[in-house]
């Protein structure tokens, strides 16, 4: 519901209560306890959207694309579609033209891209690989992938104040951006006057921008990138092959790869089965052990 709502909105915050009535009105089956939470949804969601439309004044000549369906030739056999909530195309002062990719998140995902390599948090990857079969974005330098959550999951969320006007923190896009002035100027006209308003983490300094895991190198980007690809092949290999051994690893304290497995309570895994990866959160060094 929430993404048809930010969908046919189309960056219009003036047609917010139109748009959220027009589709509540055609959401069928409601209860009227759930009419109760969705009228309590709209408060939040329209927070969300006053937030973005301040962030779309800080932009440089933005366009908007809202759910774009992308279409992959995986290989000869195996094709992939999906759709990218939403991009944003900015322009630069030198007139280069600049993408960023968000997801839409009701829940309290995030991005992290040590555990891409294991599988985890491919979306924004995924996303990054996209693009590219597409022809409004097709040759446009990525300039980041981030995640919005539209729902705040805890009851005293941390409040940003800008132009007097206070947002949970949560509304910040979290993600990982590009290390370029160019791009990043762009795309966030606060970064001139200091930490960002609108992006977490992200700090500019006399050399650049202040280290941290929402900046990487274009390198690191496109090794995102090629690696969401090798997962997508693998996959498509394995299962034509019929290949379905059990893989489970732990990583950290935080992910198990068996969590949300509906086979679980039958599985015949041993605890000598899982592969138990510790990432460190400062240097990113891992170390693992069976």
């Amino acid at each position: 519901f929430a993404h048809a709502v930010f969908e046919h909105l189309q960056g219009d915050l003036a047609q917010f209560d139109t748009v959220f009535e027009q589709q509540l009105e055609i959401t069928a089956d409601l209860t009227p306890k759930e009419r109760v939470l969705f009228r309590h949804l709209q408060s939040k969601l329209k927070e969300v959207a006053t937030f973005n439309d301040l962030h779309q004044k800080a932009m440089q000549n933005p366009s908007f694309h809202e759910e774009l369906e992308v279409v992959m030739e995986v290989d000869d056999h195996t094709t992939m579609k999906g759709y990218i909530d939403r991009a944003v195309i900015v322009q630069s002062q030198a007139e280069k033209s600049y993408v960023a990719l968000m997801d839409y998140k009701s829940g309290s995902e995030s991005f992290d891209k040590k555990l891409v390599d294991y599988g985890w948090s491919l979306q924004l990857p995924i996303y990054a690989l996209m693009m590219d079969y597409h022809p409004q974005l097709k040759g446009k330098p990525l300039l980041g992938v981030f995640i919005q959550h539209i729902i705040d999951k805890k009851m005293n969320s941390e409040k940003l104040d800008i132009n007097q006007q206070r947002f949970p923190k949560h509304c910040q896009l979290d993600g990982v951006a590009v290390e370029d002035p160019e791009r990043l100027f762009a795309f966030d006209a606060s970064l001139r006057k200091g930490k960002s308003l609108f992006i977490s983490g992200i700090t500019p300094v006399s050399t650049g921008f202040k280290k941290s895991k929402n900046i990487i190198s274009e390198g690191e980007m496109q090794r995102l990138q090629a690696t969401a690809k090798l997962k997508i092949q693998e996959a498509s290999e394995k299962i034509r092959r019929h290949e379905f051994m059990i893989n489970p690893i732990h990583i950290n304290s935080s992910h198990d790869s068996c969590t949300y497995c509906p086979f679980k309570d039958v599985c015949f895994r041993h605890q000598s089965d899982v592969r138990m990866v510790k990432l460190d959160s400062e240097t990113e060094a891992e170390n693992e052990s069976n």
